[in-house]
């Protein structure tokens, strides 16, 4: 396809021009500044416009608040590194009494054994014991010990054993 030689209808075409007026967005708090004057008011080198603070204090305080913090982040990773440690140190002690305690154990078992206990008593000089006899108490319609004339009981005739054992001290 091709055009058409003769383009009328783009040829009767007109552009319009509307003047727009252009409105200038003003700030409450500075007025616009005159159109026609030339200014003579020029800014103070080094020192910032008004109402605008540099930002040099605030870099600063980040500077040091983030480096406080790093800091403070790596002593927390230390502590929590030797506290592995000594919990590591904490648990072999453990294992260790542990292990103390049951070779004492078995210790004790063994030294209280009834053959071992037996074979110590003859090697001290401890002799078995012979015929036990064994006290009942009375039936309840049974005689009554004799008394004196007076009314009291007549003493004992037999001695308490000894509590001592020979060859301790007496402990």
């Amino acid at each position: 396809m091709t055009p058409p030689e003769n383009n009328s209808a783009l040829q009767e075409t007109q552009v319009f021009e509307i003047a727009v007026p252009q409105r200038r967005t003003q700030s409450p708090r500075r007025p616009a500044p005159a159109p026609d004057r030339p200014r003579h008011l020029h800014a103070v080198p080094g020192r910032p416009a008004p109402g605008r603070r540099p930002p040099r204090p605030l870099l600063v305080v980040g500077a040091v608040v983030a480096a406080s913090l790093v800091l403070a982040l790596a002593a927390i990773n230390v502590l929590v590194g030797q506290s592995g440690v000594n919990e590591a140190d904490i648990q072999k002690a453990i294992d260790a009494k542990q292990q103390q305690m049951e070779m004492l154990r078995v210790d004790v078992l063994r030294l209280s054994a009834p053959a071992r206990v037996h074979q110590r008593a003859t090697q001290i000089g401890l002799i078995p014991a012979g015929a036990l006899t064994y006290l009942a108490p009375a039936p309840a319609g049974a005689q009554k010990p004799a008394t004196t004339t007076s009314g009291a009981r007549k003493p004992a005739t037999h001695t308490r054993p000894s509590t001592r054992t020979p060859g301790r001290g007496g402990r």
